[in-house]
């Protein structure tokens, strides 16, 4: 697999700078991880509490893919395989949002819709991405689950560099209310599966 920042400098995923190494990574036929920066997005208004790290790096996440999805990022590279840090930022959240301003983007009293890049519903380019469950809040794993399906969801930790007990984030995925399969799945039959490593 590739590891990827979600930004650069202000500079997402869509930028037309990164289609070749898209090219490469589609022709290659391996997952890219995407994990958000140092400074992301409103850094300028996280100035307390470590809210980069707490907040700036889902939002960073959440904007990069969004970006992608509407800039016909997926429907360039349909191939792409993409495991997103942190269980997608907010994007388990926003496939209904989503799909209400593409039923809407004739109507301009919302704003332009441009550049009209994609060809079917925004949501339904979730598919291609993989989630991974670092956010120590089973609730937000499960609406990964409810929202791509169980078998696009990955274990992570954060454990390093994070100092806290790998326990921790295996028991995020022990307090989830699916089958002892399906955990196992999230454990490592998913990620083996995405690095081919299995059938």
């Amino acid at each position: 697999g590739i590891m990827i920042g979600s930004s650069t400098n202000g500079e997402y995923l869509d930028s037309p700078r990164a289609t070749p190494f898209f090219e490469l990574v589609s022709e290659l036929d391996v997952p890219l991880f995407v994990h958000p920066p140092k400074f992301t997005i409103g850094n300028e208004k996280m100035e307390i509490n470590r809210l980069p790290e707490l907040l700036g790096r889902p939002f960073d996440t959440t904007m990069a893919l969004t970006r992608f999805i509407f800039t016909g990022g997926f429907e360039k590279f349909p191939t792409l395989k993409m495991v997103c840090a942190h269980v997608g930022g907010a994007l388990p959240m926003l496939p209904g949002r989503y799909g209400f301003g593409y039923e809407l983007k004739k109507d301009m009293s919302f704003g332009p819709w441009e550049p009209d890049a994609i060809t079917r519903p925004p949501a339904s380019y979730l598919k291609q991405l993989y989630f991974d469950t670092v956010c120590y809040h089973p609730p937000a794993v499960q609406c990964a689950i409810d929202t791509i399906g169980v078998d696009h969801v990955v274990f992570g930790s954060d454990s390093p560099p994070v100092p806290l007990p790998l326990a921790r984030a295996v028991d995020t995925v022990k307090q989830l209310k699916i089958s002892e399969d399906d955990k196992q799945k999230i454990f490592g039959g998913n990620a083996a599966k995405l690095l081919g490593l299995t059938g």
